[in-house]
């Protein structure tokens, strides 16, 4: 597809923490790319079904209800969209720690 074709892409960004949130517009200003930002609780908004892709990262593993959240991501995004959640792993966390004579998965 030509350049002349092609769709803008837009990244919106969702937290409820208001800091978290002026930083990212302050970092996503020097840049070129089209972006909203919202501050906002996910746990009580209203997702409305307009994304290409809903993405979280290590952020599941704080939620209480976090089978809700991935319906919520899931709803958010269109027919055919992607739902991308990165979240640590205890063993990928504690790769670097180190007792002697212990077990690794003992020092967890």
């Amino acid at each position: 597809m030509g350049q002349a074709n092609r769709v803008p892409q837009k990244y919106t960004g969702i937290d409820k923490g208001e800091g978290l949130i002026k930083e990212a517009q302050e970092i996503y200003s020097k840049l070129q790319y089209n972006t909203q930002f919202y501050v906002c609780d996910l746990e009580t908004a209203v997702m409305e079904r307009k994304y290409d892709m809903a993405v979280s990262h290590a952020f599941l593993l704080h939620m209480h209800n976090a089978k809700d959240i991935l319906q919520k991501m899931k709803e958010s995004v269109l027919p055919h969209g992607k739902v991308i959640c990165f979240e640590p792993h205890w063993i990928g966390g504690m790769a670097n720690y180190y007792v002697e004579d212990m077990q690794q998965s003992n020092v967890v």
